[in-house]
């Protein structure tokens, strides 16, 4: 089994990999002509060291659990590696590769269309253990109208968080560990944090001690990226993902390869048209 809970210094950002995203041809339907048949398998590139993005020591399991959903999902998938990525996204000879999995934009182009995440990577808050409640709703609609001081990475969007809690004060930090040490402190009364590193700091060097509050705010997390031109393909998937969700397959797969429990957003949109 590889490392499963860890907690150390890392810092998140997946601005790199979104850049390339935006500003690359990322290649043309014209090239690739969707299947006939729905049932063939969709190719899929995929880079296991994530390019850009931090799992905090957890990339293998990451990469195992990836691979593990591919195959279930009945698609072929290619390993492109980190220094390939660019190359990869800005070759407009990448037609062999119709579909990249990726931590998906919070915005997309026109022409691209994304699945429903096979493990959503959004922000979600933690709070200290007395200041906790099981209900979601409950917890969002106690804290409205209140003047909270909530923690944060310097320089993420914060704009999901502001829609739920407008009201709140941001302190940024540029070191999120510090964060969790001064919630743990009680020098703020919460912290936005990306859900993965939120549940392997709850799960370890703080459990019993900060507990998270809410499921992820935003939608991001590791999805397959296509061109618009294969929606069909995307409606097929993204049947088979949420099958895969609600018969347990897929938190199966994350606690067999070490992963922790991150739920879908309580306002998620399963398609995108």
């Amino acid at each position: 089994m590889l490392q499963i809970y860890s907690f150390s210094k890392y810092f998140v950002t997946s601005m790199g990999i979104t850049a390339f995203l935006l500003l690359s041809p990322f290649s043309h339907c014209n090239t690739i002509a969707p299947p006939k048949n729905p049932d063939l398998p969709v190719s899929v590139g995929m880079d296991p060291s994530w390019h850009g993005l931090h799992f905090e020591g957890h990339e293998e399991n990451m990469y195992a659990y990836s691979c593990s959903v591919l195959h279930l999902l009945n698609t072929h998938f290619h390993v492109i590696r980190t220094e390939q990525m660019e190359a990869f996204l800005s070759s407009k000879g990448a037609s062999r590769h119709p579909a990249l999995l990726v931590e998906c934009p919070t915005v997309a182009l026109p022409s691209q269309i994304w699945s429903v995440p096979i493990f959503p990577t959004g922000h979600v808050l933690v709070v200290q253990k007395e200041d906790y409640l099981p209900n979601q709703e409950t917890f969002l609609t106690t804290w409205k109208g209140n003047v909270k001081i909530v923690a944060a990475q310097q320089g993420i969007d914060l704009s999901p968080l502001l829609r739920h809690l407008p009201e709140v004060l941001i302190k940024e930090y540029e070191e999120i560990r510090q964060a969790y040490e001064d919630l743990d402190a009680g020098k703020v009364d919460a912290l936005y944090d990306a859900a993965f590193f939120a549940h392997i700091a709850c799960n370890s060097v703080y459990k019993n001690k900060l507990l998270i509050a809410t499921s992820p705010l935003d939608t991001k997390g590791i999805c397959i990226l296509m061109k618009g031109c294969y929606q069909g393909d995307i409606n097929l998937l993204n049947q088979r993902i949420l099958q895969l969700e609600k018969d347990g397959t897929l938190e199966a797969l994350r606690k067999e390869w070490g992963l922790p429990h991150v739920p879908y957003p309580k306002d998620f949109v399963f398609s995108k048209g």
